[in-house]
């Protein structure tokens, strides 16, 4: 948490964070096969949003978050010389 919040990130690499959108919309994706319901049905019902691109919206600030996490373990971990 402490090297979280004291990090500075220059750019998110666009990789990153599309990776972070897709892990998102995989999560409700199985969700919504999961009930039997196609994603932006379930997103109305269950999640109170009205389509995926206002659950992108939503979540943009989490997904940057989460971006930012994964670059900080990985910075971490190529200091450490460990390879996932």
């Amino acid at each position: 948490n402490y090297l979280l919040a004291n990090s500075t990130f220059k750019d998110l690499p666009k990789e990153v964070t599309d990776y972070q959108v897709n892990q998102c919309l995989n999560y409700y994706y199985t969700m919504a096969n999961h009930y039997g319901y196609d994603l932006d049905s379930f997103l109305q019902t269950a999640a109170g949003y009205d389509s995926a691109d206002a659950l992108l919206e939503n979540m943009s600030d989490s997904i940057t978050q989460y971006a930012r996490e994964a670059l900080l373990y990985q910075a971490g971990a190529e200091a450490m010389d460990i390879t996932p």
